[in-house]
């Protein structure tokens, strides 16, 4: 009788430990299961911000292509210099001026606006006297790094297709100096973005002709929001 009840007890024990593991393996399958789904929902998941980073992408060149064709577009025509008049001041050196017409054209369809025009001239006279004296920190020729644009606020504008021609005086310099001229122009599109071109060259007082020397046609440099 006492080896039954005890046989009994051994008998519920084990099922009762069998039903743990099998317990056991129902819960570790059911956890399996949900990480399975976790795992599937994360890759879903990655796969959808996938497409959409894809899209934001073909969104945004689409949207550059766009701005690309329809923005103003400006171009330097060759300057046009040309020796006006020597002044003689005895005992001080001759010295002469000059006339510049600078020739912008629109090539864009929608308008330029906000420009705005920098730039400097160092005559060959005052360029060796630096370096004759080791000033050549005052030199300032353009180095081949495009400066970062400067529209004007309610600047000029230049409509599409359209000319305009900035014309000016500049000197005086003493006669028999060739001169170092360079301009910058910046200007905004109508999408709000800045742009800059410059050109320089060499004027030859000998024979009163103009070399240039660097044309850049622009590269656009977004604003910062200070700049709007």
């Amino acid at each position: 009788m006492g080896e039954s009840k005890n046989t009994r007890k051994a008998c519920i024990k084990y099922y009762l430990e069998c039903a743990g593991i099998i317990a056991g393996i129902v819960g570790l399958i059911f956890l399996i299961g949900q990480y399975e789904e976790m795992v599937k929902a994360t890759k879903a998941t990655l796969a959808a911000v996938k497409v959409s980073q894809d899209q934001m992408i073909i969104t945004k060149r689409q949207l550059d292509d766009s701005e690309a064709q329809q923005r103003a577009w400006l171009r330097f025509e060759p300057f046009q210099i040309r020796r006006t008049e020597i002044f003689t001041n005895p005992p001080n050196p001759a010295r002469y001026s000059l006339e510049i017409n600078m020739i912008i054209r629109n090539f864009g369809f929608t308008p330029a606006i906000d420009l705005a025009v920098s730039g400097q001239t160092i005559s060959s006279g005052v360029e060796s006297f630096y370096r004759e004296h080791g000033l050549t920190n005052q030199i300032r020729k353009w180095s081949g790094v495009t400066p970062a644009p400067g529209p004007s606020n309610a600047g000029l504008g230049i409509m599409p297709q359209e000319t305009f021609t900035n014309w000016n005086k500049i000197g005086s310099f003493e006669v028999g100096d060739d001169v170092y001229i360079e301009d910058w122009l910046s200007y905004r599109d109508i999408f709000g973005h800045p742009w800059i071109i410059g050109e320089g060259g060499t004027y030859h007082f000998t024979n009163d002709s103009f070399t240039p020397e660097f044309i850049n046609s622009g590269k656009t440099i977004y604003q910062n929001q200070t700049n709007k």
